[in-house]
């Protein structure tokens, strides 16, 4: 009977101290997949982060820009700079999004490839997983029925007392240590999961985001294709304005001549002297805006010589315009260049011009005293905006005012 009871024990223990060998052998063999997985998963992990962090970081310079060239462009609207330069603002920003749209594609595709290799390594851990499970179940299959003893052994062959505590001590060990690598394999399995659902997000939210910028290419070719309508519109307008402007010049050519002729003729007909003394400033002296000077110029992409100065600024539609100096009115009438003007003869071979008038206070024939109102500034004739065109000339021919020496600009 106590033969019988010792047979039973000696069985029961060498089921379990075969178990334990099992699960020993099965932790040693998964740390080592572990530690190889672990560091082949990390380093591949950390390549994919630094070259989708590239990306990012592309991405996040090329956005940086497109803002930059959407504040140049709302600058140039609130400027009322050309049309032109809006068209070229607008071309750069769609550049741009264009080549952010192509670096997102990069990174969508870095994401993809992330997530595949990331579902690969869960399903081969996943294989392995069952595989060990499956030889694990086997080990404990023929333990059981074989009654292997081979662990038994190992402890009973201790040779004393403290020789057999310190081997059931080194098998707790070795439970212990093997229960933190199922933890430890639990951990990264978790951790692996983790990792794909944060990549599924982040290529989420780049599919969004790509979305978003297609909608933006499409909203950039639209304002471009608006204006560029509108810029066809402007070179047809500014054709139109040329062969206008050419009417115009061809006008002002023929009065120029016309003044020319006419004032030699006066000269030498009446040899009248100079009045003497300093011309006054033909406006109110807060008008002193020089818009556009004497001599050449470039008008709607045509050289132009300009015979005067253009007084202009805030407030100066309907400005009273004064004779520089005493004189008789040769001329006051309407043109289709000048519109309503104004020739006064100052003696000695001087006359003064005031053009674009919105009205005229006196009448060819007319003598003035300097200072008198001769008429009002407007923007008839070949103008653009409200303005006085002005004009000394001597013998008939045009001087510069400004340097002439014959008028003193107010400071």
């Amino acid at each position: 009977m106590m033969e019988t009871k010792s047979s039973s024990r000696k069985r029961h223990f060498v089921n379990i101290i075969s178990k334990v060998f099992c699960i020993l052998l099965v932790g040693v063999f998964l740390v080592n997949i572990n530690c190889f997985n672990h560091h082949q998963v990390k380093a591949a992990s950390d390549l994919s982060d630094a070259k989708s962090k590239a990306m990012e970081e592309t991405i996040a310079e090329l956005k940086r820009q497109m803002n930059e060239v959407d504040g140049d462009i709302k600058k140039a609207e609130k400027e009322q700079a050309s049309t032109q330069e809006k068209v070229k603002n607008v071309e750069k920003l769609l550049n741009l999004t264009q080549e952010k749209i192509a670096v997102t594609l990069s990174l969508l595709d870095e994401y993809e490839r992330q997530i595949d290799e990331t579902l690969k390594t869960i399903d081969e851990k996943e294989k392995r997983l069952a595989n060990l499970r499956e030889k694990f179940l086997e080990r404990m299959r023929i333990t059981y029925e074989g009654g292997e003893a081979t662990y038994l052994e190992m402890i009973l062959g201790a040779k004393s007392l403290s020789d057999f505590l310190s081997r059931v001590e080194l098998v707790g060990s070795m439970l212990e240590y093997d229960a933190k690598l199922i933890k430890q394999y639990k951990t990264e399995k978790k951790d692996l999961a983790d990792t794909k659902a944060a990549l599924e997000v982040k290529l989420a939210e780049q599919q969004e985001a790509h979305a978003d910028l297609i909608a933006e290419q499409e909203e950039m070719e639209r304002q471009i294709k608006k204006y560029e309508s509108y810029i066809a519109d402007l070179k047809q307008a500014e054709a139109e304005l040329r062969a206008k402007y050419q009417n115009f010049k061809k006008a002002a050519d023929e009065e120029n001549a016309r003044l020319q002729k006419y004032l030699k003729e006066l000269e030498e007909k009446n040899k009248q002297q100079y009045v003497g003394g300093e011309f006054m400033w033909p406006v109110p002296i807060n008008f002193t805006y020089i818009s556009s000077k004497y001599g050449g110029r470039t008008l709607y992409g045509m050289y132009d010589f300009h015979l005067g100065i253009d007084i202009a600024g805030y407030g100066i539609f309907g400005a009273p315009i004064y004779a520089v100096n005493d004189g008789t009115v040769e001329i006051a009438t309407s043109h289709y260049s000048y519109g309503n003007y104004v020739l006064i003869s100052h003696g000695g071979g001087r006359a003064t011009l005031y053009a674009h008038c919105s009205s005229l206070a006196v009448k060819a024939g007319q003598s003035v005293k300097k200072g008198q109102v001769i008429g009002y500034v407007g923007s008839t004739g070949n103008s653009t905006g409200p303005h006085l065109h002005f004009e000394i000339r001597i013998n008939g021919y045009t001087v510069d005012p400004l340097t002439s020496g014959l008028i003193v600009v107010p400071k």
